[in-house]
């Protein structure tokens, strides 16, 4: 399922998403000066959740999934304006 995204203010937002099968998941954030990297859980899980803060406001951002070592997509959200 596409991941979905909740923002909690206009500097947090929170990624979360479900599998079928158990998996090990991390998160990175795509920055124009390099990458965040998010570490998810070590044991496999079927639902994952990010909390991804100190974000710009109304600001695009690129996210990749990575589900046990492997990326499966990249995407996408906007930061709230203030």
């Amino acid at each position: 399922s596409n991941p979905l995204v909740s923002p909690i203010s206009s500097t947090q937002v929170v990624v979360s998403f479900t599998t079928k099968v158990a998996s090990t998941s991390s998160l990175k954030l795509l920055l124009s000066g390099g990458v965040q990297n998010f570490p998810g859980v070590a044991t496999p899980q079927t639902t994952h959740v990010f909390n991804l803060d100190n974000l710009q406001p109304g600001t695009a951002y690129r996210y990749e999934i990575i589900l046990n070592n492997k990326p499966i997509g990249t995407y996408s959200f906007t930061t709230p304006g203030i």
